[in-house]
Order: structure tokens, then sequence, then C-alpha cells
């Protein structure tokens, strides 16, 4: 299923709304942008409803939060804009590389 957000809307002057569509079905969602005093970096935070949604497809989420950053600068976007798509949980655990370690040989 392809995902595509298709607004991001400012509520705060640190909180975002962001509209996503995933296939057919219009989700909404809450991001929060951290930003230290003095600091170059700022920490983009999606809330529990994020998380649980976006555990299985966090390529998903790291795009959102990327987008977020933009407007949270300043840019202007034109929506919408394809952020990827979205595989159900077996899906996405097939897709997943698995991690092997080389077996450990000991020498006595």
């Amino acid at each position: 299923m392809q995902a595509s957000v298709i607004e991001i809307k400012p509520i705060a002057s640190n909180h975002f709304v962001v509209i996503i569509l995933i296939d057919t079905n219009t989700h909404k969602f809450e991001f929060t942008v951290q930003k230290e005093l003095g600091e170059p970096m700022i920490v983009i935070s999606g809330n529990n409803e994020v998380c649980q949604t976006f555990k299985f497809n966090q390529h998903i989420a790291v795009e959102v939060s990327q987008l977020v950053s933009k407007i949270y600068r300043g840019a202007q976007i034109e929506f919408p804009i394809y952020v990827g798509d979205f595989a159900s949980p077996p899906e996405a655990l097939a897709q997943q590389k698995h991690f092997h370690q080389p077996e450990a040989t000991i020498k006595k």
C-alpha cells in the first residue's frame, strides 16, 4: 500500500498535525519538534500512535519526520508527497534483512 503525506499543519510553534493517506485511508498523526537553546540540532518525535502505526514501517516515519523538519524550518512544500510503501507486519518482517554473526571459532 502506498503512503503519501497530504498535509502538514502547524498547531503550535513546535507542534504539527500530519495527515497521511495510506492506501485509501486518511490518518492524522502528531509530531513535536524539540530544539535545545543554542544547539543547531532539532529532534522530531511522533506521538504513541505514530510509534504503533509505523513500528514495522519505520522508513515512512523517517520520511515524514524529514518533511516536518523542512516545514519547521520554513520550507514551502507541495503536497501530496509519496513517503513509501506501507507493508503489513508479516510483509515487513519478511522483507527485513536478517543479521547473521559468523560462528565463533575457539582455538584451544
